[in-house]
């Protein structure tokens, strides 16, 4: 799975090669990057047509929501060889049904996409990426 997202990853900077980004996440398998001017894009969208998102927590969830995003699923894990798809579906499940975040974060699917993460943030695909100097990684967890 990892030589499968380093190259999703590689075509997606060579394509995106002027952006910044602040974050990288994996949500129900699909890769994710949001770019500082993507999140610009979507916030003043958010802010013209609703009277939310104007105080920090607000802005701040907004920015780490994946599903609002620009690249959210800019590739899926589905295309990879070695991704479980049932584990996702057990995964996903339990989430669906009340599992707490301890529950979930204890899945073999989880686990496996926190072991994909690191050996990503080691990569020198990751490297390439433009950071912000804040830049985080995460793996969802959560069914919100």
């Amino acid at each position: 799975m990892a030589k499968f997202a380093e190259r999703q990853i590689n075509e997606f900077l060579n394509i995106h090669t002027s952006e910044v980004f602040y974050a990288f996440a994996i949500d129900d398998g699909l890769l994710c990057l949001n770019s500082l001017e993507e999140f610009k894009n979507t916030l003043k969208k958010y802010q013209e047509a609703d009277e939310r998102y104007r105080r920090d927590e607000e802005i701040e969830d907004l920015k780490y929501n994946t599903g609002d995003w620009g690249y959210q699923g800019f590739a899926s894990l589905n295309d990879s060889p070695g991704y479980n798809v049932s584990l996702y579906k057990k995964f996903y499940q339990r989430g669906f049904y009340g599992a707490t975040e301890q529950e979930l974060k204890s899945t073999k699917y989880y686990t496996a996409m926190c072991k994909l993460m690191k050996v990503l943030e080691e990569s020198e695909t990751f490297k390439r990426i433009p950071k912000t100097t804040d830049f985080k990684t995460f793996v969802v967890y959560g069914n919100d």
